[in-house]
């Protein structure tokens, strides 16, 4: 029986499991379920109970239990949200259908925040890494998943939903600190380590400054078959387990309360992420080295260079929080400074282009041809807002928002020797031995103005009503050289659009453990760059564009948007050792981003596609014993196509792609003692169902993914009040699923997640 059977049939059984002990008397003395206090709707703390909109918080003290180290391990305990692999540190996050592709995108259609700082860029070209950063979740106070549009508080991109890291503040009351370490094996793999330090130091009453660091290295587990090498580096030999990685982090908060109405928060963070090779294996190698064969099952790979990936993140922020009294003030400041250099093998661009004979097993290694990406992003936001206090039937939040972005996006695909194939021919038309370079300047300045109301108009009704305007404006310009794009081109443009998001919310408090409520919201994402895409070189790509009853590639692509349309139920159970949350939901989704994937190697995005997502979300939790905690979640959404879209070749009720339409997780804890100390034994398990990464399944570019399930287990012990150890073993089962694909000229891969994995870590505090 596959994973495909038995995760459905398994989510209604762990419910019915655990009303069945919840029934017995050995539940009646349980504990409470502890409440979690959330600061979503930017008007203070707020109990995530009583808060009438889709929203899962998980705790820091959950993510240490579940040895979360990724955005991965976030999102496969929430229903309907999907982190879609498309290479080590390139993770694509979509929630509730909303997703137009399983390739790189302009700008993604859930939006990340550390706290008040913003974390995914706004607008961009068709083919930059547009991930969002995959942060380090070491102490973290917890971690706020927002499902549905969020635009009217969190503006572009917050379509699907929005996910904001909320971090430990300095406390000035307490010196403090944490050490943790780790270290874990992986099947066929290489060892992985890391270490994390965390230290608050009261330097007064009104003074106190907060360290956090940490490094991880994850071991790679891929074997390239193949020499590789770089355009600049010694060829070497084939080499094991090519695709490792480490992640340096380091955060210095200090907060300073002049006042007891006053509180100034400062911070830097430091993000550094080196890959060293992706985590993928090659479908099909036969244009690379004809004759070769590889076995998928043994995570092999064909790369003629080694692929890197550098992110280089610098935050710096500044918090102002001041009590009025009848109301609170925030200014919330941050520059944010991310560059990221990646490099691709797209070694099969000599054969393809210019005939270079491709390389045959024992003979020659081919020439290596990276893609050499350069991608540096600037931008300073300042937020300012202004939210009621007290308990009056009216209660409000307003402000003002300022973005403000400079990018300088670069590729270069270079040929090693291809200048001599030719007889100087890449000379005449550009660099030697780089048949292709393009450079993208682009500035965007945002501004909007927002606010939210909350009326509670009777005793057990509360209406919610916000609306968003922003104006954005982008300038730019594209040079681009080349035998590839026929020569030197250069382009220059700009674009203007303002718009508004409305939201509106009515919430019914049947009682004060049962909540309903509906949203209909607006959501966008702003519009971008395309790439040029060269019609008079000899890629053939003038032909493909006239095909589609263009004269030439857009300049431009537009904002798409979408209404959601909400019901949900939150519900606080025997006694507060249940709560069980469920929401249903329909959206519909207007001039899509969409991307055309050409045959001769470019890309570039349009506004054609509509489309209409249905779904629906269960979140249980339950304290069935003072010792034994259950949860489980299951969502489940249906995104098609509305009409025939002849752009991308699709018809009406197609599906979106890049997203399972069915998600489920399931964790349950045991606690006991252990020679007279506390101890516990956990197990975690998470499925995603197979989807597509094209519209059209009959697509030569469509390839499969998910459709597969992990179980990781863990048990640990108090050694001492403060010192805890763990062992754990992630993905038992040791599946070999397809976390994500990339099939185009270049390549045809499969990312596979990490094999079975032990591994042991421990923490202590003082």
């Amino acid at each position: 029986m596959t994973h495909r059977s038995i995760a459905p049939m398994f989510a209604p059984s762990v419910l019915a499991v655990a009303i069945a002990l919840l029934s017995s008397g050995a539940a009646n003395a349980a504990e409470t379920i502890e409440e979690i206090v959330v600061t979503a709707a930017k008007r203070g703390d707020q109990a995530l109970q009583d808060t009438p909109m889709t929203i899962q918080a998980i705790t820091g003290d959950t993510l240490r239990k579940l040895g979360a180290s990724s955005i991965e391990d976030i999102a496969g305990r929430v229903p309907g949200f999907t982190a879609f692999n498309a290479g080590t540190n390139q993770k694509k996050l979509k929630m509730r259908g909303i997703s137009s592709t399983s390739e790189s995108e302009p700008q993604e259609t859930v939006s990340v925040y550390l706290d008040d700082v913003p974390m995914t860029g706004n607008g961009g070209t068709n083919n930059e890494n547009g991930s969002s950063p995959d942060l380090s979740l070491f102490d973290l106070e917890r971690v706020e998943v927002l499902k549905g549009p969020q635009s009217t508080l969190y503006g572009a991109g917050a379509m699907g939903g929005t996910v904001r890291y909320i971090t430990n503040r300095p406390d000035t009351e307490a010196f403090a600190g944490k050490v943790g370490a780790g270290l874990s094996s992986t099947k066929s793999g290489d060892e992985s380590w890391k270490t994390d330090l965390m230290l608050n130091v009261p330097l007064s009453d009104t003074f106190a400054v907060r360290v956090v660091g940490g490094y991880r290295s994850d071991g790679g587990y891929i074997d390239n078959l193949v020499q590789t090498g770089t355009a600049y580096q010694t060829k070497k030999g084939p080499e094991d387990n090519t695709d490792g990685s480490d992640l340096t982090t380091g955060t210095i908060t200090a907060l300073w309360k002049p006042t007891e109405q006053l509180n100034i928060l400062g911070r830097y963070s430091k993000h550094e992420y080196n890959v060293d090779g992706e985590s993928s294996v090659d479908r099909d190698v036969k244009v690379k080295v004809a004759g070769l064969k590889l076995d998928r099952d043994d995570l092999e790979q064909v790369r003629f260079l080694e692929e890197v990936n550098e992110d280089d993140i610098d935050v710096y922020s500044l918090t102002l929080e001041y009590d009025l009294g009848w109301a609170s003030l925030t200014s919330a400041t941050s520059r944010y400074e991310r560059t990221v250099y990646d490099v691709q093998d797209t070694s099969v661009v000599p054969q393809l282009f210019f005939g270079v004979p491709s390389a045959v097993v024992g003979g020659p290694t081919q020439i290596a041809a990276p893609l050499v990406n350069d991608n540096k992003h600037e931008q300073t936001v300042e937020e300012l807002r202004l939210a009621s206090q007290g308990d009056g039937a009216l209660s409000w939040v307003v402000g003002y928002y300022w973005f403000d972005m400079d990018k300088s996006f670069s590729q270069n695909g270079v040929v090693e020797g291809l200048d001599d194939w030719l007889g100087g021919l890449t000379d005449l038309l550009g660099n030697p031995d780089i048949p292709y370079e393009a450079v993208t300047d682009q500035t965007m300045e945002q501004t909007a103005v927002f606010g939210e109301v909350t009326w509670d108009f009777a005793d057990a009704w509360s209406l919610v009503a916000g609306l968003r305007w922003f104006k954005a404006k982008q300038d730019f310009s594209q040079a681009a050289n080349g035998l590839i794009n026929g020569g030197a081109t250069l382009r220059t443009g700009d674009a203007d659009e303002d718009d508004v998001n409305p939201k509106a919310t009515l919430s019914y408090k049947a009682s004060d453990d049962v909540m309903f409520y509906g949203t209909v919201s607006r959501g966008y994402r702003i519009g971008g760059i395309n790439q040029p895409v060269p019609l008079d070189a000899g890629t053939g790509c003038r032909a493909e564009v006239n095909a589609l009853g263009l004269t030439a590639a857009p300049l431009d692509f537009g904002s798409d948007f979408i209404w959601n349309y909400e019901l949900g139920a939150k519900s606080t159970l025997a006694d507060g050792r249940v709560q069980l949350n469920a929401a249903a939901y329909h959206i519909d989704w207007k001039d899509i981003q969409v991307r055309k994937q050409l045959a001769c190697g470019f890309t570039f995005f349009t506004n054609t596609a509509k489309a209409t997502v249905d779904g629906f979300e269960v979140d249980l939790q339950a304290q069935v014993t003072d010792a034994f905690f259950l949860s489980a979640t299951a969502g489940y959404n249906n995104g098609q196509l509305d009409k025939d879209d002849a752009f991308l070749g699709a018809e009406s009720g197609d599906t979106v792609p890049g997203v399972s339409d069915f998600t489920f997780s399931a964790s349950a804890e045991y606690s006991f003692p252990l020679a007279g100390r506390d101890a516990f034994l956990r197990a975690d398990y998470t499925y995603g169902s197979q989807f597509d990464s094209q519209f059209r399944t009959n697509d030569p570019a469509n390839r499969e993914a998910g459709g597969f399930g992990i179980l990781n287990v863990r048990t640990g012990v108090d050694l001492m009040e403060a010192w805890n150890v763990s062992l754990f073993l992630n993905n038992v089962a040791d599946e070999r699923g397809v976390s994500g694909t990339q099939s185009n000229l270049f390549g045809d891969y499969e990312f596979i997640v990490r094999p079975r994995t032990v591994g042991l870590s421990t923490l202590y505090s003082f």
